[in-house]
C-alpha cells in the first residue's frame, strides 16, 4: 500500500474511539491507506506492529506524540519513509515541520508534499532523537510524568512540573567539549541539543536551529534568575534571546551531578556522561 498510519492508543488526550474517526478520515484523504496500531496494548506490542507495517508501505505516518515518533525513528529500517501526524501533548516535532492544526490538514499536506532527507542526533551511539535536554529540562519531564500517571492533563501536568522544578532544581557544574572546543558551565540550567527550533508547546528556545544543515544546535544556560525567567518569556512569545549557542557536529556534556536526560519529551537515562553526534540526511521524511 502507498500509506500506512500507525497510532499509539495511548498517545495524547483523544480517546481511542475519537482517535480511530479522525484517522479513518485521514486515511481516506490519503487513498490507498490503513490505520494500524490502535489494538495494542504494550510498548513493546505497538513497535512489532509498527516494523511489521513499515515493511509493506510506502510511508508510514506515526500518528502520536513526539515520543511515538521517536519509538519508531529508533524502531524500523532507516529506509522507511516517515510522515508524522501530531497528536500528542507537547508536538514539537509538529512545530519543527510546520504541519497544520488539524488531522484532515496534516493528511492533505502529506499526499501533496514532498519527501526530504533530514539530519538526526544520536545519543550515546544508540538512541536516535530530534531533541534531547539535559538538566532543568529532563528533571521537567521526569516530574511531568508522575504527574501525567496521577491523571493530569497534558498542559496541566507540565506546568506543574515547570514551576516546582524551576523554583527547586539544584544547579549544578559541567565541561562541553563541542568538537575541538572545551566550554565551562558553572550552576547550570540546561543544555539542549536539538535539530528543531521549538521544544514542547512550541516554546522557540534554540532559534537557529534547522532539520537539514549537517549540525547539532548546541544551547547552554548558566544565566540568573533574570535571565531565566526572561528567556522563556522570548521562547513563548517570540525568539528565545539567553544562553550559550553553538552549531557543531559532536558534543559531550559532563555534569558534576547526576542529571536527567529527555529525549522526544520521555527521560531516556540519568547519569553525568551524555555523548551526541550528528547524522546527516540519514531520515527520509515527507511532508
Amino acid at each position: 500500500m502507498k500509506y500506512a498510519i500507525i497510532s499509539n492508543p495511548k498517545a495524547g488526550m483523544l480517546c481511542t474511539d475519537k482517535k480511530k474517526a479522525v484517522l479513518e478520515e485521514a486515511a481516506r484523504i490519503l487513498g490507498d491507506c490503513k490505520v494500524y496500531g490502535l489494538d495494542t496494548k504494550t510498548v513493546e506490542e505497538f513497535m512489532t506492529c509498527a516494523d511489521d507495517v513499515s515493511k509493506k508501505s510506502g510511508t508510514l505516518i506515526v500518528a502520536g506524540g513526539d515520543g511515538t515518533l521517536h519509538d519508531v525513528i529508533n524502531t524500523i529500517s532507516p529506509d522507511v519513509v516517515l510522515s508524522y501526524i501530531p497528536l500528542g501533548s507537547g508536538n514539537a516535532i509538529k512545530y519543527a515541520l510546520g504541519l497544520p492544526e488539524t488531522v484532515h490538514e496534516t493528511a492533505e499536506q502529506i499526499k501533496n508534499g514532498n519527501q526530504k532527507s533530514l539530519d538526526i542526533i544520536l545519543c550515546d551511539g544508540s538512541r536516535k532523537t530530534f531533541l534531547a535536554d539535559i538538566g532543568l529540562g529532563g528533571h521537567i519531564m521526569n516530574e511531568r510524568q508522575k504527574h501525567l500517571h496521577e491523571g493530569k492533563k497534558g498542559r496541566i501536568a507540565y506546568a506543574l512540573a515547570s514551576i516546582n522544578q524551576t523554583l527547586n532544581y539544584e544547579r549544578g557544574n559541567a565541561t562541553v567539549v563541542a568538537d575541538n572546543e572545551i566550554l565551562l558551565f558553572n550552576q547550570a540550567w540546561s543544555f539542549v541539543l536539538t535539530k528543531i527550533c521549538c521544544t514542547g508547546y512550541g516554546l522557540n528556545v534554540v532559534p537557529k536551529a534547522k532539520l537539514d544543515d549537517g549540525f547539532i544546535h548546541f544551547l547552554g544556560v548558566n544565566s540568573g534568575w533574570f535571565e531565566l525567567l526572561y528567556g522563556m518569556a522570548t521562547s513563548f512569545f517570540g525568539k528565545n534571546r539567553t544562553g550559550r549557542y553553538l552549531a557543531c557536529q559532536r558534543v559531550e556534556v559532563l555534569t558534576s551531578k547526576e542529571e536527567y536526560l529527555e529525549i522526544g519529551g520521555d527521560v531516556y537515562k540519568k547519569g553525568t556522561n551524555f555523548l551526541f553526534e550528528i547524522l546527516p540526511g540519514s531520515l527520509k521524511m515527507r511532508y
